[in-house]
C-alpha cells in the first residue's frame, strides 16, 4: 500500500494498493468469490436477484455513513459487484 499525501479540502489520508498488493488480493479475493459463489449456489435465481439488491442497499447505506467513496480498481481484481 502507498499513503497519498493529504490533498486541500480532503481531511483525511488517502491510500493506494500497489501492483504487488493488488495481486496478493486477487488471489484471496478469487477464493472468496468461488466459496461465495457455491454457497449461494441453493438458491434460486430469483431470490439470488432479490439478495443482490438488499446487499446493494446495505452496501450504499454503510458507505454513506462512513463517508467512504468508492473508486473502481486500475483493474478488475475479480470482486463481486
Amino acid at each position: 500500500m502507498t499513503r497519498v499525501a493529504k490533498r486541500k479540502g480532503k481531511p483525511f489520508t488517502e491510500v493506494k494498493a500497489t501492483t504487488k498488493a493488488e495481486e496478493l488480493c486477487s488471489r484471496g479475493v478469487e477464493d472468496v468469490t468461488v466459496f461465495a459463489a457455491e454457497l449461494m449456489s441453493c438458491l434460486p435465481t430469483e431470490e439470488l436477484e432479490h439478495f443482490r439488491k438488499v446487499l446493494v442497499k446495505i452496501r450504499r447505506a454503510a458507505l454513506d455513513q462512513i463517508n467512504l467513496e468508492v473508486v473502481k480498481p486500475r483493474r478488475n481484481l475479480g470482486c463481486l459487484a
